[in-house]
């Protein structure tokens, strides 16, 4: 009677576990499914490549300069007595800005022709003195001393001509330094004196400085070049230059000049871009960009870098399939600038790529698009 107890007792207990590893199994089937049914699907946006062009370039930034500028300063000294220009006015090249008082200076160069005139009479003496003493003493009607007394007068007056006539250049010189003109054609952007103020004629001296004068026709910009870069001069083919004033537009630019040698402190060489500027949009001063450009490709594939993703096998990004399902497709990368690049393989133009929310995918998952 025990043997069947134990047995009943074995049975139930078997029957026991046998449910409560059914009721587990399916509880973990239920969960299961519901976790399935309630997993996200992952939403995202897509968009096809672009097409456009981009540029291999080296950037630096610089300032709008003017491939001309001059301090203008009287050269002689006296009160400023007219200005005959103003700031933004173009003049040409020889035009007279301004005019320094005239009353001493003319009146020097009078003294001065005066004593030229004179200078020039006493020669013409001593040379018709000379010569007549020559052609008497060829008669021996005069000592030979009288010829050597006459020739030393013709020489010392030669040479009171010719010390006169320099002081009598001198003073013109002087006298035509009060008519103060444009040493080139351009445009007057400071003024600082007025009519009356005495100016004087060292540039040294604070206050002397009439004019500032720039030439704008073309601009340049001076660019600091690394070291590491200076084997890419060679390769420049032109410079394009974008400045904050006008953000939609571009201006072509060349290398002119290249220093040739490397600045010590910085370990950079200096050279300097020439842009036309005939419509005078470029203002001496405006901060530029300039992207020298190397090589530029035209009509190509182009993607953001936001979309690029990389791991040890490459450069990847995630297209989409006709049934939302992502697939990781490896890419080849060309030129890469501000933040585009060109896409050399991988993709064409009728792909979907996940722009946004790539991060939450992953290869063969199933997405959903944003509308």
């Amino acid at each position: 009677m025990s043997r069947n107890k134990a047995r009943v007792y074995f049975f139930a207990v078997g029957v026991v576990f046998l449910l409560a590893l059914l009721t587990y199994l399916r509880v973990r089937a239920n969960a299961t499914e519901a976790a399935r049914s309630t997993r996200v699907v992952p939403t995202v946006q897509t968009s096809a490549p672009t097409r456009g062009s981009i540029a291999r370039t080296l950037t630096f930034t610089g300032d709008i300069l003017p491939i001309q500028q001059a301090t203008i300063f009287p050269k002689v000294g006296g009160n400023l007595e007219q200005e005959f220009v103003d700031i933004g006015d173009y003049v040409q090249a020889g035009q007279l800005l301004a005019l320094v008082d005239t009353t001493i200076y003319s009146q020097n160069a009078r003294q001065a022709r005066a004593a030229f005139m004179q200078a020039e009479a006493t020669l013409t003496n001593a040379k018709i003195t000379y010569e007549r003493n020559k052609s008497l003493l060829d008669q021996n009607l005069i000592a030979k001393q009288d010829l050597d007394n006459s020739e030393t007068a013709y020489k010392v007056a030669m040479a009171q001509d010719e010390a006169a006539g320099a002081n009598y250049r001198n003073a013109a010189t002087q006298l035509s330094y009060c008519r103060v003109t444009a040493p080139f054609g351009g445009f007057i952007t400071r003024r600082y004196l007025d009519p009356g103020a005495y100016v004087t004629a060292s540039s040294n001296v604070q206050g002397t400085t009439l004019f500032m004068l720039a030439e704008i026709q073309r601009v340049k910009i001076d660019v600091n070049i690394l070291e590491k870069d200076v084997p890419l001069l060679g390769r420049i083919k032109n410079a394009e230059v974008k400045v904050d004033a006008y953000p939609n537009q571009t201006f072509s630019g060349r290398i002119t000049r290249i220093s040739q040698q490397l600045d010590l402190a910085t370990r950079t060489m200096p050279i300097e871009v020439d842009l036309d500027n005939y419509q005078h949009l470029l203002k001496p001063g405006m901060f530029a960009n300039v992207n020298l450009v190397m090589e530029k490709q035209n009509n190509i594939l182009l993607l953001p870098t936001q979309v690029i993703m990389n791991d040890d096998s490459g450069s990847y990004v995630y297209r989409l399939s006709k049934d939302y399902t992502t697939h990781k497709t490896y890419i080849k990368i060309g030129i890469s600038q501000d933040n585009m690049n060109e896409i050399v393989s991988g993709v064409t133009d009728s792909d979907q790529i996940v722009f946004m929310g790539q991060d939450l995918v992953k290869d063969g998952m199933k997405v959903r698009i944003s509308r």
